[in-house]
């Protein structure tokens, strides 16, 4: 499990663009605009809170330095013995169960996404020790906190509050606590409360890009347009080669009626990862808003044949398609999103007002002329 760079877009099953907005449809055009994946958040490991040697002179410490070194050089199974070690030397001690929970997710490689694993077994046995080391000594923030993240793997969010809360009680100093507690609070609807906390993690280490976007994200979710602009075009700044930075920047512009500042930042992060189907339809959708259903639709059909099952791709497609007339390609689109989701409002809603379409345009009806 790479402990680095800890993904959160996966709460809700989809990939890391932020969101699309609803944009006002075209008369006659498909009403239901979709949204894109929602945004990403990532959390990331670094000093104090990765060394667990205390040097302090205990039976263990440089065991636990051992793995310590062990762990950030890469080497899971070696940190994983070097943690076992400091844990016969001091079994009272909870900093190596720490250890080996770290090891133990990282040698078997869980994924470390939010909700990413949470059917895990190996999960669930490093909660389960993370649980006995906070008994051990309940003062000790890193177990609370890993512990928290642990709970956020297994898609456990609400389980997750409370350490996490204790682990930044307990250390206010470590930022990720801070960082950590501001996801879950996220996940959880708490925004405001989440805003703070993640303005705090990124006030205290105002050098880590992750930290101003996960505060975006938060901002995003608020409603706080502006403030997320901001926070985003920091992170862009700070770490100019990550493409879901220009991708959430130029969708936070769209949210906030500007798609043609949008543009630019949708495709350098198109350029950066042309692979990646979410950014791809983002920037369709940014062609859409600005009534370039042309190059919109060449958006969404290379979003479409990167990643078949994105669904808003294809109801953006069929939306941009009807615009267009093509009345028969856009029920193709709008069929596709329905086989993925049946139950998806947004599907129902295009398919029904494209038969209004399709029914006004056989009558000859004036409606017709405004597609």
């Amino acid at each position: 499990m790479k402990r680095g760079g800890w993904l959160f877009a996966a709460m809700l099953g989809v990939g890391c663009g932020a969101p699309i907005p609803n944009t006002p449809r075209a008369a006659g055009s498909a009403s239901a605009e979709a949204q894109g994946p929602p945004p990403a958040v990532t959390q990331e490991r670094e000093d104090p809170m990765d060394t667990l040697a205390r040097g302090d002179g205990r039976p263990n410490d440089a065991a636990l330095a051992l793995g310590d070194h062990a762990l950030k050089s890469g080497d899971a199974r070696g940190a994983l013995l070097a943690y076992q070690h400091a844990a016969t030397l001091a079994p009272n001690d909870p900093a190596p169960l720490v250890g080996i929970a770290r090891a133990t997710l990282a040698a078997a490689e869980v994924p470390s996404g939010v909700n990413a694993a949470p059917q895990s077994e190996i999960a669930r046995a490093v909660a389960t020790e993370l649980k006995r080391a906070t008994s051990l000594d309940p003062n000790y923030a890193p177990a609370w906190l890993e512990l928290g993240r642990t709970f956020l793997v297994l898609g456990r969010f609400k389980s997750a509050l409370k350490p996490l809360k204790n682990a930044a009680r307990l250390d206010p100093k470590i930022a990720e606590a801070h960082s950590a507690l501001g996801i879950a609070l996220l996940v959880d609807g708490q925004a405001p409360l989440a805003i703070e906390a993640l303005d705090r993690a990124a006030r205290m280490e105002p050098w880590r890009a992750e930290r101003h976007a996960n505060l975006g994200t938060a901002q995003l979710a608020a409603g706080k347009l502006s403030d997320a602009i901001i926070s985003l075009r920091e992170a862009a700044k700070l770490a100019p080669d990550r493409a879901r930075y220009e991708s959430d920047i130029g969708t936070a512009l769209i949210q906030a009626g500007d798609p043609g500042s949008a543009l630019p930042h949708l495709r350098r992060a198109v350029a950066l990862e042309p692979a990646h189907a979410s950014f791809l339809s983002n920037l369709g959708f940014a062609f859409a808003a600005l009534g370039d259903d042309g190059r919109a639709i060449a958006a969404f059909q290379r979003a479409t044949t990167l990643d078949p099952k994105l669904g808003s791709a294809w109801i953006n497609l069929g939306n941009a398609l009807a615009r267009r007339r093509q009345y028969a390609e856009a029920r193709a689109a709008y069929d596709k999103a329905k086989s993925l989701d049946s139950e998806d409002p947004r599907v129902d809603a295009v398919m029904k007002e494209l038969a209004e379409i399709e029914a006004a345009e056989s009558k000859g009806s004036p409606e017709s002329k405004t597609p």
